[in-house]
């Protein structure tokens, strides 16, 4: 599913699927059969080409009975990739869809297809708690399953609801969970009822710690007081804390990045998570960089990987050698503020294998101790393997096929973020 359906113009792409995708799939699924063989070319939420013509076609309203359609088929995954059935964090979703206009999310453009071609400006749907952990205790009755993650953009934004969410798992449920969250649509006595329920780990998004980044750039509409009120609300109730930041944004140089990792340091979470910006299609960040001349418009050199390196421009070449080290060194550093000073020399030098090996290498360290739960020998081997192999992989990274410190043979792509949003959690493992 995409809001970017142009990529149906490549000669190995037949059809595309815009915004959700159940029905419209069927509908394609069920009249494919009966057509004998043939792509229909009438079917909503589809692009479709068909002898060189493409057909466009709008998409209809949202579904607004989450709670109807089936859970999802993670039988097929667990046959293909056994390593997510044994693995003990799954990820659930409990809302579809974001109010907010952060320019490097694809929300607000995904909201104003549904608003223009369907009329659909209800931006948010949900499904009922009782419903939620339904599926969770049946997850749990067939799988390895010890820990809960809630992938939702924001899990917390309906305040009833949530507060129904945490009776309702508390009651029937108690598995520790995470979600994503704002630093700014929660109150104490949310994280009360959350934690009573189960809460282990929230994520939220730092992204910028440069108030022009974060507020003019990215649209992000965030005080620094309000990160660190939230912050010390989390450490008060015993939640551990994960956040998400963005270097490399459109007009952004090292000084204003070392503000994202002041910015973390003061926040002290458990794990700062640091991406390098990737222009991805349609965002409105991406036509910002594109007009002031920090993007040439070229997707054809978008990486698999945003951990890796940056096709951005920058002021000036050794900004962008310096952020794109930082972002290696950044969970580190976010721990061992005075490491700055000792590290500083490796900020200028060339972005290499090496110092993104030993940023991945701590990235999974902290990230291993965000789990509620105790690794055994093998299983900390196996998703160290997981995590630096597969998951950090990319077209220049010191673990990609033909690099020294790899004799296996790679199969399949690396996972794509269909949010097309900067980061990840660990969720994603």
């Amino acid at each position: 599913m995409t809001f970017f359906p142009d990529v149906v113009e490549n000669p190995f792409v037949d059809a595309v699927c815009i915004g959700e995708g159940e029905e419209a799939t069927r509908m394609l699924a069920d009249r494919f059969d009966y057509g004998g063989g043939d792509l229909p070319t009438d079917v909503p939420c589809y692009w479709v080409k068909s002898d060189g013509q493409i057909y466009r076609n709008l998409v209809m309203p949202r579904n607004r009975s989450l709670d109807d359609l089936p859970w999802a088929a993670r039988d097929l995954y667990y046959k293909k990739y056994p390593e997510t059935k044994t693995h003990a964090i799954k990820s659930f979703m409990a809302h579809r869809g974001c109010p907010y206009k952060c320019t490097y999310c694809f929300n607000e453009g995904y909201n104003q297809i549904y608003k223009l071609e369907a009329g659909d400006k209800q931006v948010m749907s949900r499904r009922s708690p009782d419903g939620i952990v339904d599926e969770v205790l049946f997850e749990k009755s067939r799988s390895n399953l010890e820990m809960v993650a809630f992938v939702d953009d924001v899990f917390s934004i309906h305040r009833r609801w949530t507060m129904d969410f945490a009776e309702v798992y508390a009651r029937r449920c108690r598995l520790p969970f995470s979600i994503n969250i704002r630093f700014d649509n929660v109150n104490e006595d949310m994280v009360e009822a959350l934690v009573d329920a189960g809460l282990h780990l929230v994520t939220c998004g730092v992204e910028s710690g440069n108030e022009f980044i974060r507020n003019s750039v990215m649209k992000r509409q965030m005080t620094e007081e309000v990160m660190y009120d939230a912050a010390a609300l989390y450490k008060k109730h015993g939640v551990l804390l994960l956040t998400e930041n963005i270097l490399g944004a459109p007009s952004e140089t090292y000084e204003m990045a070392l503000e994202t990792l002041k910015v973390n340091q003061n926040i002290r979470p458990i794990y700062a998570n640091a991406s390098l910006f990737s222009p991805y299609p349609k965002l409105e960040i991406t036509e910002y960089a594109i007009e002031k001349g920090y993007f040439d418009g070229d997707f054809d050199k978008l990486d698999n990987n945003y951990y890796q390196g940056s096709i951005m421009e920058f002021e000036t070449e050794r900004d962008k050698i310096r952020i794109t080290n930082l972002r290696c060194f950044f969970g580190l550093l976010t721990h061992y503020p005075r490491m700055l000073n000792i590290l500083s020399p490796c900020l200028d030098m060339k972005p290499n294998s090496f110092f993104r090996w030993i940023g991945d290498l701590m990235d999974g360290w902290y990230l291993k101790k965000t789990m509620p739960y105790r690794l055994s020998i093998r299983e900390m081997l196996r998703l160290a393997y997981f995590f630096l192999v597969r998951h950090r992989r990319g077209s220049n990274s010191i673990f990609s096929k033909g690099s020294p410190f790899v004799s296996v043979e790679w199969r399949g792509k690396q996972r794509s973020d269909d949010r097309s949003i900067q980061g990840d959690s660990v969720t994603s493992w």
